[in-house]
Order: structure tokens, then C-alpha cells, then sequence
């Protein structure tokens, strides 16, 4: 295997270790800062002389987020907090938090006062930091018109002072700006147990890059993506089978984790010079798929939804998990799917996906500093967006996925169909025999339940040892949405309405660039509050209203059919040896059971069960349960599939 180089990047720096081969680049810690906006107090009156509707906007760097509005009224409360990830190591330098706090207006926002918060090392942690009430300074407005508007009217006190004929109105403002006394209140902390960078090695996972089949010539190169590290093959130079012929070995922390292998068409050359690369399609690998010790080989196609089978690249490439810590290893079945703070703080755990998400963006932004670094659209591509807590797969995929896990119930009918027609009269007569005994012997049937899973399960074992290759999870043709004959036209699918985040990144286009002012008033009308008078009045937004609310209940309805799907397809894969370090302590527990089971009464267990689930909450751990925490780490279809969306 050829040597990792490696390329740290950071905000102050950018080092880098270039081979012939490719380029590797490792993230950077990160720690997160925890913002609480509390309260305003003495905020200037309208021109008009009404309380302000006042909303404050949190920066820091290329992260901005915002709070609600608290309308008409001069000492507002919030109570909102928000997390900013920081690069751990230049986190205290050039860094700080910036306030602005706005009047919010039908047609311009105006610009009521800023508040500059410095970042130093001595920040206390969250749970012992205590809010500050801060003195605002005035700011000056934004945006053209707001210039406009206050040139017009410091040129208006400047003729009346000029003709001795300033008015009172303008005596009263001046002496109102002269005594700004606006006040804001907040919260600034360090959180602590949201970044583990103390994970323990259970193995290695060995990865061959090897050829490419493409259906016309171009310039295309591979990334590959695994926890902390990224790496960027060369491109090739326009061939129809290009070959790499690389190795890389990762050392795995989590074997749940996925490997991801992705291959773009490189743009900065010939034609399309300038232009973003274009995707080309992923794969998905879990090293706790993977045999020990054994070495796959395999052909993948790369899919996306817009091409056919017959024009989608094909990757050849092998890979090979060794495990070096057994007990390790199935420690990290035990861990949390999130930090564990966010399971003894509920504002937390509301917090901490947008921050994650955001923590990316700013990965990205270090990625594509890098000298070469790799371009905004590929990493974004690279990383998976969807998290541990959320799985919103497509409609069509979902209904399939349910229709694949209900076929299997044929298998039971296929068995059951021939013992009851007495077509083998020998396993009929052991069968009856056997549920009349249980008939009888009512207590054995948990025995005979975890027999029979028992035999399921070591039967897919021994399908698994003689076929490892069989094993591997490939793309799936149908559930990405991928026609043999011709592409399809992408279909777009109804995703959970889920609540605008407390940040987004400065440096990202938001929704309003590009737009004409039609567009930009239809998304300023968004953010406006309709009272129910104007619901009832107005027919457009009635319907507008129903309409987002039958959105909302079908999106509710998907996400709920895509989670009975990834529990049920888990479940299967304990069973079926999909992954086999787990079943096969699924295999030793069942066994466990029965002996259990034998030795003591199931009316005992069941009594002690019911005790366990109506424990006093004092006795409650609020941790998810071991089998919880199991299912969560195993493979799903979702691996499978590939919609180009991320």
C-alpha cells in the first residue's frame, strides 16, 4: 500500500504533502460554542414613536443566524440559543461574535444597534457561564435604499440648520441619538462532549482503486471519503477504461461507519473549462459488511437517477477489513448516535444537527483552500446529508423497500403451503406433533421461537462463510430510480418541513441572490406574519395554507414509512448475516436465551421485564437501550441507493 500522504488544514494554515499518487487531506477537531440570546432592553422608539419589532442576527465568520421577532415591543425576550462550530486550534484567533439587532418593517428592515463579543481562551463552559448585559452601539443602515433614505434626510437637517429653521421633531431625534442607551443580553460558553476524538482503533480497512469502464471518453477522477479523511486521485487523461491501480489503507475507529468511493468528470480542462465538475455516482460501503481478513473484488455501477444503466460508469475496485480488536469493535455497537449531551439537554439536541451540518460547510470551505484542493461541488457531493436522527428516502423507494420486506413473507407460505397439502407426510406429522405440544406446553413457545431464529440465523452464517462474495451490498437498480433502456427525468420528493435553521453560511448563496424583485417579494412575504382575518379573506392563501399543510401530512407519512422500512430491513439483516460481526452476537444471545428460558420460568421473566418498563423515572437512564443502540449501527437498503442528491 502506498503511504497516506496527508494535508491539515485550517483556518490559519494550510499544509500540505504532495506523492505522485494522490493527495490526502485530513479534517481538522472541532469544538462548538454555545450563544444564548436572552433579552433587549431601552430600545429606540419608530420614527413614528411605536415600539420596534425586533429581531438580532448572530455572526461569527461565515456562519449568520437569526432570531424570531418579538413584535411592538422596546424590552423584547428571546431565549434563544444557537451553536457555532469552531476549528479546534486556531479557534481564539480573528474570531468573534457579532449582534445586530433589527426593526423589522413590511418593506426595509432597519439597522437598530451592534454588539461585538471577542473570543478568548478564557471562556467559561456553557452550564457555568452566566448572561452579561452588554451596551449595543448604534449601527449604521444597509442596503441602497436605506442609504439613499438617510442621505436625503441628514441633507434635510443640514438645510434646516443652514436656514435657522430646525423644527422640534429634529431637536427631539438629535437628542434621542445623543443618548442611545439599547442593551443586549447574552450567554457565550464553550460545550463540552460534542466532538469524540477519542475513539479506539478496531481495525483497518484496505481499499484498491483500480479501473473504470466509461461509455465515452473523458477526463474523470476518483475521491474517497472516510471519517477524517479525504482523498483525490489524479484524472485521467480522456480513455474509455482508465486505469489507477492505487491503494490506501484508513485505520477504522468505527466500523459502521461508511466508506464512500465517488467518481466525478474533471471540467477545468478542454470545453468545459471553468465549469463544475460533474457527478458521476458513489458507492457506499460499511467495513462491518465485510468478511475478516477476506478481499473482495468487485465491479459497481456508479448510479444517479438521470442515467440508464447502460450509460452509468462502472468502478472495479476491492477492498479488505481487518479486524484487530474484537472487543473494540463491538463496543462501538454500544455507542450513541449523538453526542451525549444532547440526551441530557433538550435544547441541544434540537441545536446540534444544524451545527453538524454546518460544521461541514465549513470542512468544505478548508477542503477547497487547499493547493489542490477539492472543489466545493465534489465535497458537498462526498458528504452523505443525512444524519443518524434523519431519513427522509424517496416515495417510490419507500413503498418498494415495504414491498420487498412483506415478499418475504412468501418464504413462510412457500413452507407452509406443502406441509399442510401433506405433499411431504413425514414433515407434516413432525409439524402437527410439534404444535400440539406447544398446545399443551404453553411455556416453551418463547423456547421454540428463539430455537427457530436460532437455525434461521446459523443457517445464513454458513451461506455466509462459503459465500462471502455474495455478501457485498451492491447499488440497487430500482431503488435508485434507474431505468435499463433510457434515463429517467429526476423525480422530486416531498421532504419533511423541517424548521429553518439558526445558521446558514454567509459564503453560500442564499435564496433571494439571483432573484428579480418579484421573487424577492414572494420571499419577503414568506417571513410575514398573516393574521387568521387575512387567511379567511384572502382565497390565494387559503389555499396556499391547506396546501403546505397536506405537504406536511405526507411528508409525515413518508418519514414515518421510511423508518418502519430501516427498522424492518435491520432487523433482517441480524438474521441474514449482512453483517456479520453482529449476528453473530445475535447468534451467541439467542442461544444464551433458550438456556435461560429452560432454567427459568417465563412468568419470572416476563414479571421482571414488567418491572424493568414501569421503573420509577428517578431509575431511568435517558440513554437509548442496548437493542436500540444496536439497530441504529446495522446496514439498511438506504446504502444502496443513490439519487445524486448527495
Amino acid at each position: 500500500a502506498h503511504p497516506m500522504p496527508r494535508v491539515l488544514t485550517g483556518i490559519q494554515h494550510i499544509q500540505q504533502i504532495k506523492t505522485l499518487a494522490s493527495a490526502t487531506y485530513t479534517e481538522p477537531p472541532t469544538m462548538y460554542l454555545r450563544v444564548c440570546v436572552a433579552r433587549a432592553r431601552h430600545l429606540p422608539l419608530k420614527p413614528n414613536h411605536s415600539p420596534p419589532s425586533a429581531y438580532v442576527t448572530v455572526k461569527m465568520g461565515d456562519l449568520e443566524g437569526r432570531t424570531q421577532v418579538q413584535p411592538n415591543t422596546a424590552t423584547p425576550h428571546w431565549r434563544e440559543e444557537f451553536l457555532l462550530p469552531l476549528v479546534h486550534g486556531s479557534m481564539y484567533q480573528s474570531h468573534q461574535i457579532v449582534f445586530e439587532l433589527f426593526d423589522w418593517d413590511k418593506s426595509i428592515d432597519r439597522v437598530v444597534g451592534q454588539l461585538i463579543v471577542p473570543i478568548s481562551p478564557n471562556l467559561p463552559l456553557f452550564p457555568s457561564a452566566s448572561p452579561q448585559w452588554h451596551n449595543m452601539e448604534r449601527s449604521t443602515p444597509k442596503g441602497a435604499l436605506q442609504h439613499f433614505a438617510e442621505g436625503m434626510k441628514m441633507y434635510g437637517k443640514w438645510k434646516n440648520k443652514w436656514d435657522n429653521k430646525a423644527s422640534s421633531a429634529d431637536r427631539e431625534e438629535e437628542a434621542a441619538e445623543e443618548e442611545f442607551l439599547a442593551e443586549l443580553e447574552v450567554r457565550v460558553g464553550l460545550q463540552e462532549g460534542l466532538d469524540d476524538t477519542n475513539a479506539l482503533k478496531c481495525g483497518s480497512v484496505k481499499l484498491e482503486i483500480l479501473t473504470a469502464s466509461l461509455y465515452e471518453k473523458k477526463n474523470v477522477y476518483v475521491c474517497i471519503v472516510y471519517g477524517r479523511e479525504w482523498i483525490r486521485l489524479l484524472s485521467t487523461n480522456g480513455d474509455y477504461d482508465p486505469e489507477w491501480n492505487e491503494s490506501f489503507e484508513f485505520d477504522v475507529m468505527d466500523p459502521t461507519s461508511p466508506l464512500t468511493v465517488g467518481m466525478f468528470e474533471d471540467r477545468q480542462t478542454g470545453v468545459f473549462k471553468g465549469m463544475d465538475d460533474l457527478f458521476r455516482g458513489k458507492v457506499r460501503i460499511r467495513p462491518s459488511t465485510l468478511t475478516h481478513q477476506h478481499r473482495y473484488l468487485t465491479t459497481m455501477p456508479l448510479l444517479t437517477p438521470s442515467t440508464s444503466i447502460h450509460k452509468c460508469p462502472k468502478l472495479t475496485l476491492a477492498v479488505t477489513f481487518t479486524a484487530t480488536d474484537r472487543k473494540a469493535l463491538y463496543r462501538h455497537y454500544m455507542d450513541l448516535p449523538l453526542p451525549r449531551p444532547c440526551y441530557t439537554d433538550e435544547s441541544l439536541l434540537t441545536l446540534y444537527p444544524s451545527a453538524c451540518r454546518f460544521r461541514m460547510e465549513g470542512v468544505v470551505g478548508h477542503l477547497c483552500t487547499a493547493k489542490p484542493g477539492i472543489r466545493r461541488e465534489v465535497a458537498m457531493k462526498m458528504l452523505d446529508p443525512i444524519l443518524p436522527s434523519i431519513e427522509v428516502p424517496r416515495a417510490k423507494a419507500n413503498i418498494e423497500r415495504m414491498a420487498r420486506l412483506c415478499s418475504r413473507l412468501q418464504i413462510v407460505s412457500d413452507w407452509l403451503i406443502p406441509l399442510c397439502e401433506w405433499k411431504h407426510p413425514l414433515q407434516s406429522v413432525l409439524a402437527v406433533a410439534a404444535l400440539e405440544w406447544l398446545v399443551y406446553t404453553p411455556q416453551l413457545i418463547p423456547v421454540f421461537v428463539c430455537a427457530a431464529l436460532v437455525c434461521v440465523s446459523a443457517v445464513a452464517g454458513c451461506r455466509r462463510h462459503s459465500r462471502p462474495d455474495v455478501f457485498l451490498p451492491a447499488p440497487d437498480l430500482k431503488l435508485s430510480g434507474v431505468d435499463e433502456k433510457k434515463p429517467k427525468k429526476e423525480e422530486t420528493e416531498i421532504r419533511s418541513p423541517s424548521p429553518v435553521p439558526p445558521f446558514r453560511s454567509a459564503s453560500t448563496p442564499t435564496a433571494e441572490e439571483g432573484l428579480d424583485k418579484r421573487e424577492k417579494d414572494k420571499e419577503k412575504d414568506k417571513d410575514t406574519p398573516i393574521d387568521l382575518e387575512t387567511l379567511n379573506t384572502n382565497p390565494v392563501l387559503k389555499l396556499q395554507s391547506s396546501w403546505e399543510e397536506a405537504k406536511e401530512v405526507m411528508s409525515s407519512v413518508q418519514n414515518t414509512l421510511g423508518q418502519i422500512d430501516t427498522t424492518l430491513e435491520r432487523l433482517c439483516a441480524l438474521l441474514t448475516w449482512t453483517d456479520p460481526y453482529a449476528s453473530a452476537a445475535c447468534l451467541l444471545i439467542l442461544s444464551a436465551s433458550i438456556l435461560l428460558l429452560l432454567l427459568i420460568p417465563f412468568r419470572h421473566l416476563v414479571a421482571l421485564l414488567l418491572l424493568v418498563i414501569f421503573r420509577p423515572p428517578a431509575l431511568r437512564d435517558p440513554y437509548p437501550d442496548p437493542f436500540s443502540l444496536l439497530l441504529s449501527h446495522l446496514p439498511s437498503s438506504a446504502d444502496c441507493m443513490y439519487d445524486g442528491a448527495g
